[in-house]
């Protein structure tokens, strides 16, 4: 605050010797009111670009002001008016003391910038006022515009390194576009000005000014609708990625249903085959998983179900798939393991099962699963599941309870090294 307020002391204390040293013409205080109430305006029509922030129509007023009254009584005026204009921050809920920062910094930077730029303009032969346009008034618009940017440009970094912010990105082609053509609309709007009986010339400002407000409120009403797009199509991923989830899940474990352990199975079978790296898959089942329906009802069955889940994933490695494949019925894909160290995961999750309880239900309840384990060797997804299958049955027929090997393939695939 002192240091911005310490600012804005030396910006008065400049324009005060500037106006000592250099004459800066009769003052008419109605002109002097009119362009101070058109800095207002002007600064509040800002046009709000999504990905540029606010840009503001100052620029117009700024100099429009040197082309018509000098580069003096022009730098007082928006010195003034950018000093007021932060008042409105009040409504807002900003404190004084941040609004009076805001009000020191703007009212210094724009005071200069104009000061300066107006100079230049002066000082390359620019004529004030600005009655047309000629190769000398362009080159002396050119030399205020390089100027004034300049100038601006470097209080602005340094405000904001005194404030602690991080400053603007060095070259914005956006922003230096639209602040070089609006001192040519400046320009033009002095000619014009210049040219037209004073009724006209009023009328004409209040079409400028409406069409400038339009443009304020077609950027509000832009960004607004790009947010609640934005908006709508960041809704519309989630729930499409709820969906996704939804297809691939199982309601009742969790767990990844059929549909994406298949899918889960061609990929891992395509990794195989291009790395011959190994993978085994198992296909386990709950031994008499119907008799619990019968015997303690269907919820039972379901809650078993729930913590045989439960189970396999605090067993499971991340990067390993578990899936239910139907019923009591479940699928595992142990990546880049062999048979034996996938039939010790395998023992790992039958011990697991087994020390499950359901006591809400019955002390008597427990838990048993066999397993039917088969190392990929070159074989279709379909081969590797029945080889699978086969073994799963072959542990229920020897007394379930246990895992199972599979059998070799039958016709496994000549190019395919584990």
């Amino acid at each position: 605050m002192r240091i911005m307020a310490a600012l804005f002391g030396v910006t008065i204390v400049v324009l005060v010797v500037a106006t000592c040293l250099v004459d800066s013409g009769p003052v008419n205080p109605w002109s002097v009111a009119w362009f101070f109430a058109f800095s207002l305006f002007a600064i509040s029509c800002q046009y709000q670009h999504p990905g540029h922030g606010f840009v503001s129509f100052d620029r117009v007023a700024q100099f429009s002001a040197v082309l018509m009254l000098g580069p003096l009584q022009a730098a007082w005026i928006n010195a003034l008016a950018s000093l007021v204009h932060p008042i409105e921050r009040l409504r807002r809920g900003e404190s004084w003391m941040h609004v009076l920062a805001a009000g020191f910094a703007n009212g210094s930077m724009m005071g200069l910038a104009v000061l300066a730029g107006g100079l230049v303009y002066t000082a390359m032969g620019g004529m004030v006022p600005l009655y047309h346009f000629s190769l000398e008034a362009l080159a002396a618009l050119v030399g205020m515009a390089v100027v004034a940017h300049i100038v601006n440009e470097t209080l602005l970094k340094w405000v904001f390194k005194m404030r602690g912010f991080s400053s603007q990105e060095p070259y914005d082609p956006y922003s230096l576009t639209l602040e070089l053509l609006s001192y040519l609309v400046a320009a033009l709007f002095t000619v014009v000005w210049m040219h037209l009986p004073f009724i006209e010339a009023v009328v004409f400002t209040g079409v400028f000014c409406i069409a400038i407000w339009q443009l304020s409120v077609h950027g509000r009403m832009r960004v607004r609708l790009e947010r609640i797009v934005s908006e709508r199509t960041r809704d519309l991923h989630v729930k499409t990625e709820q969906l996704h989830e939804m297809t691939r899940t199982d309601d009742l474990t969790g767990l990844r249903n059929r549909r994406h352990a298949q899918v889960r199975l061609e990929e891992e079978i395509h990794r195989a085959r291009r790395h011959g790296r190994p993978f085994c898959l198992a296909l386990a089942d709950l031994d008499h998983f119907k008799s619990i329906n019968d015997n303690y009802s269907h919820a039972a069955g379901d809650e078993a179900l729930r913590r045989v889940a439960e189970a396999f994933q605090q067993e499971i490695r991340g990067e390993d798939m578990v899936a239910r494949f139907g019923g009591e019925e479940f699928i595992f894909i142990f990546t880049e393991t062999g048979l034996a160290d996938a039939q010790q995961v395998c023992e790992r999750l039958r011990k697991a099962v087994s020390r499950i309880t359901l006591n809400d239900y019955s002390r008597q309840l427990t838990l048993s699963m066999s397993v039917g384990l088969a190392e990929y060797a070159g074989d279709a997804p379909s081969e590797l599941l029945n080889r699978a299958d086969r073994a799963l049955y072959a542990a229920k027929d020897a007394g379930r309870d246990r895992v199972q090997l599979a059998q070799p393939p039958r016709n496994p695939l000549r190019n395919f090294r584990p």
